[in-house]
């Protein structure tokens, strides 16, 4: 039996990776004694470029750092500019424009791929986005803890309200548990 999948499923079915939820992830250093820390500082990010959005005092850069702030304090951690934190913290962000094909592929020769009928695929452009934070212990330059999200969008000013609701989900999570 044959079955067509109607232009509404097939674009629904494009569209579920737009729609997931996505997953925050971390890693610690075992035997860390996170009770022991009460203050951070923020450290930028080492290779970022001056006019990179995210560079320190842009207007996003701050507003990262203010969501950051709110979350870290729920947690016990004050911000410090005495410049004897007890953390650094670091962050950035990576985003690319990602495009997924979907249909009839068939190797046509090495390296060569066909793509079947125009109306048996679909083509699914977005932005992908991954926030990475790292935190490390002031006195040692270790890190002991990171977290991380990826989030996709439509749009890059989407990403951009999806990655700054990502801040407080993923320094939820910190210290591990």
């Amino acid at each position: 039996m044959t079955r067509k999948i109607s232009t509404g499923t097939l674009l629904l079915l494009l569209f579920v990776p737009l729609a997931v939820m996505s997953e925050v992830k971390t890693s610690h250093k075992d035997g860390t004694q996170f009770s022991s820390y009460q203050t951070y500082a923020w450290r930028t990010w080492p290779d970022l470029h001056p006019e990179h959005p995210l560079a320190e005092g842009t207007l996003l850069d701050l507003e990262v750092k203010s969501r950051a702030q709110a979350t870290l304090a729920k947690k016990g951690l004050q911000p410090t500019d005495s410049g004897d934190p007890d953390l650094w913290i670091t962050y950035t962000a990576l985003v690319s424009e990602t495009v997924n094909i979907d249909g009839v592929r068939k190797e046509v020769a090495p390296g060569v791929a066909w793509i079947g009928d125009p109306r048996a695929h679909g083509m699914v452009a977005y932005e992908e986005g991954t926030l990475v934070f790292e935190i490390y212990d002031a006195e040692s330059d270790v890190q002991v803890w990171s977290g991380w999200s990826t989030e996709v969008a439509e749009t890059r000013k989407k990403l951009r309200k999806k990655g700054l609701n990502a801040v407080s989900k993923i320094l939820n999570h910190y210290p591990p548990r």
